[in-house]
């Protein structure tokens, strides 16, 4: 697997190559203790990872960076979440991989409540992303570009950009942040006069954190 796409796909979907089927397994494990809340199986999990990678793979290190630290995040951790992704950034080799690691430099700064500088790193990783025909990473950018903008009173154009940067993160196979930027769209749509739409979209937010046991937004789209 020699691309940050293919290494994405084979780590989001069912199928890896059979050459990384052992670190798939592991990252798997990882990601459903990530997704159920326990953050200290998920971070042993991609520790374990760590050993299976391939020498100098820096595709595989980054996403097992991006992994680690939204564990980290989850735990409340973000000093740690924040050494993990610089310390990626550094190796990165690609475009692509940049674009992914300033998404999450911007979630970094908007847990610790710093919307200025999440706005900035998500404009850089919309760069990164367009500029290596990323369409996940772009589009994961853009919505929470529209996130921000939702924060900030401009529902409009928060409804604009997940309307337009939605249907990438769907062709990425983007399952987890999907999840979360439908529920997102569903309350801007409110915000925007649009109640009916706006929570028959909380209600598919809903079913589909449902779908993957993912707690944390079982809990934030069921309220």
């Amino acid at each position: 697997m020699s691309t940050w796409k293919d290494m994405v796909t084979a780590f989001l979907k069912p199928a890896p190559p059979p050459q990384h089927s052992a670190l798939r397994e592991v990252l798997e494990e990882g990601r459903r203790a990530k997704l159920s809340e326990d953050y200290d199986a998920a971070l042993a999990a991609f520790e374990r990872a760590g050993t299976l990678l391939p020498k100098d793979d820096s595709v595989a290190e980054t996403v097992i960076a991006l992994q680690s630290a939204e564990a980290h995040l989850g735990a409340g951790r973000a000093d740690e979440a924040d050494a993990l992704i610089r310390a990626a950034l550094s190796t990165a080799a690609s475009e692509a991989q940049k674009a992914y690691l300033h998404n999450a430099l911007g979630m970094i700064a908007q847990h610790r409540g710093d919307w200025a500088a999440a706005r900035e790193y998500y404009e850089q990783a919309r760069a990164f992303g367009k500029a290596a025909g990323a369409a996940g990473a772009e589009g994961r950018a853009a919505c929470h570009l529209a996130d921000v903008y939702l924060h900030e009173g401009n529902a409009s154009y928060a409804v604009h950009l997940l309307r337009e940067s939605l249907p990438r993160l769907n062709t990425a196979g983007d399952l987890e942040w999907s999840c979360y930027f439908v529920g997102v769209l569903g309350q801007a749509l409110i915000e925007t006069g649009q109640e009916s739409e706006g929570h028959h979209l909380l209600g598919r937010a809903l079913q589909l954190a449902e779908g993957m046991n993912y707690r944390r937004y079982e809990r934030k789209w069921s309220l």
